[in-house]
């Protein structure tokens, strides 16, 4: 008849602690693992332990568990792309004054477009309103029969369609402010003549255009302004307003 094992102190029940986890060991061991950690079983030879069970600690919170994610009320929570609210932007631009001469038979007998570049700094209330404020200048280049100088000084009221997303439309309703330098020869259907103003046109405008946004904080806008120039006289033979059009690349704080 073969003889009892013998049994050490070291195979009586027990516990003890390793890594940050905890163990039991003894005889025998049956135990269901908890759900608060992972479990490993395994024979522990040579100590008098028949089984030892290794409890580790639970893993840091992560929303996936084997490939599968938690039902996290948070993962449901949608941020928008963009959030203008209280942001200010400043946006530089390149843009072109468009406007010409009435003729003698009626019409429009002659047009100009003077290239200019232009600065302006916009503030966000809300998301969808902004208020701006724009200063552009512009001249006719080296043409030697004409003198054109025209600055503009703008302040306007917008609204956005699609503040959250990347592309959104808008429009904008203000007022210019144009000083303007005018030594021009035109042709008003019949002969040439020449114009001369030096006296700042001011009117109402209106607009429409594209902000496109890269990124959180860059902008591209893509816009066309037209300018009503109040108290225009009629023997005046320059048309009463003019279409302004830009590109512009701006930062947003």
């Amino acid at each position: 008849m073969n003889p009892a094992p013998q049994v050490d102190d070291h195979g009586a029940p027990g516990a003890g602690s390793h890594d940050g986890g905890s163990y039991t060991y003894g005889r025998v061991q049956e135990s269901r693992p908890p759900h608060t950690g992972h479990v490993h079983t395994d024979r522990c030879h040579g100590y008098g332990v028949d089984h030892f069970i290794f409890i580790y600690p639970r893993a840091p919170y992560s929303p996936y568990y084997h490939g599968e994610r938690y039902s996290d009320p948070q993962s449901h929570v949608q941020r928008p792309p963009l959030d203008r609210q209280g942001t200010v932007s400043v946006t530089l631009g390149v843009t072109g004054l468009h406007s010409g001469y009435d003729g003698v038979n009626g019409g429009v007998s002659d047009s100009w477009s003077d290239a200019g570049a232009g600065l302006a700094i916009e503030v966000r209330p809300t998301p969808g309103f902004g208020v701006e404020v724009g200063l552009v200048g512009y001249s006719d280049g080296a043409d030697p029969d004409s003198f054109r100088q025209h600055t503009a000084v703008q302040l306007s009221a917008i609204g956005y369609a699609l503040p959250d997303f990347p592309v959104s439309p808008y429009a904008l309703v203000g007022a210019s402010y144009v000083p303007r330098d005018v030594d021009d020869a035109f042709w008003n259907g019949e002969t040439t003549e020449n114009y001369q103003a030096n006296s700042p046109a001011v009117g109402p405008h209106v607009g429409l255009g594209l902000e496109f946004a890269l990124g959180r904080h860059v902008l591209l806008d893509v816009e066309g302004r037209a300018i009503g120039y109040l108290g225009h006289p009629s023997e005046d033979p320059s048309l009463p307003g003019a279409l302004q059009t830009t590109v512009a690349l701006g930062v947003i704080f």
